[in-house]
């Protein structure tokens, strides 16, 4: 029984620590600093992924077992954090305006000066 508790208590650790961690690795900081050394930047990132894929996994086990609503509150806290923390390291604010934007090429909007549509045929 106590191996049990033991791993329930790390299950719940994970659940709890691995979405902060993984935003304190994205800080802007340790972002821009780990820029300078490739194998640093490539380990920080591999280690957000694994924090913020496990603790997100080990969230939603949480949140979908028969459990008291605490632990299925800070299951949500540990989906939130991790799938934040995701979003920092591979959608930072720049790329979201992009992806948004409205002067994108292709996708089948065009200005109707390019030959394409009925403006176009002349």
């Amino acid at each position: 029984m106590e191996s049990l508790a033991l791993l329930v208590a790390t299950m719940l650790a994970i659940v709890i620590f691995a979405g902060p961690i993984a935003l304190v690795l994205t800080a802007k900081i340790l972002w821009n600093r780990t820029r300078e050394k490739r194998w640093i930047w490539i380990s920080r990132r591999v280690l957000v992924t694994i924090l913020g894929v496990f603790g997100t996994f080990l969230s939603m086990t949480f949140l979908v077992a028969s459990i008291p609503i605490a632990a299925k509150l800070i299951a949500l806290f540990g989906i939130f954090t991790n799938g934040y923390a995701l979003k920092r390291e591979y959608l930072r604010p720049v790329q979201l305006r992009r992806i948004f934007s409205a002067d994108r090429t292709g996708g089948g909007s065009t200005s109707g000066k390019d030959g394409h549509g009925p403006s176009g045929q002349d």
